[in-house]
């Protein structure tokens, strides 16, 4: 049976400490397995256009700014987290002159949280331009030229 009074009083330090490394631990590796797939895409997408074709469409471009720019708030993502980890061991010593003071898990947990909603609206802005583009060619094509035009 669920017992209430277990969730009423907040956790000890040493509890916190546990659960917050266990969940950097699982974010830094969560972000980096999408942070190398984000990567390796956005690779394939800027060297497989073609170079010595000029287009005029700017949103492509911008679609790729903004998925680079989303990365790189991914990567600072993942720092975070090894910092995470960093905190959390430090709230794991015996000694508690090393715990970090509770200010400043706080505006780090803070910051992590900003800088991952920023990148989720990069990320989400970029996929919308480039779906958005993509779709616009798409429409502006009349039927049956899609076959013999690459």
């Amino acid at each position: 049976m669920l017992d209430i009074e277990q969730f009423s009083h907040p956790p000890k330090k040493q509890e916190f400490a546990a659960i917050f490394r266990l969940v950097s631990r699982i974010s830094f590796w969560v972000q980096l397995v999408l942070g190398g797939v984000s990567g390796i895409a956005v690779f394939l997408s800027c060297f497989s256009r073609s170079i010595t074709t000029q287009t005029n469409n700017a949103g492509i471009g911008f679609g790729i700014f903004l998925a680079i720019v989303g990365i790189l708030l991914l990567c600072f993502r993942v720092y975070w987290a090894v910092r995470y980890r960093k905190m959390a061991k430090l709230l794991q010593t015996p000694n508690s002159e090393n715990h970090p003071k509770k200010e400043d898990v706080i505006k780090s947990l803070q910051i992590g949280l900003l800088v991952s909603l920023i990148g989720l609206l990069i990320a989400f802005l970029a996929s919308e331009v480039t779906v958005t583009v993509i779709l616009g060619k798409a429409v502006a094509q009349p039927q049956g030229v899609a076959i013999y035009q690459p």
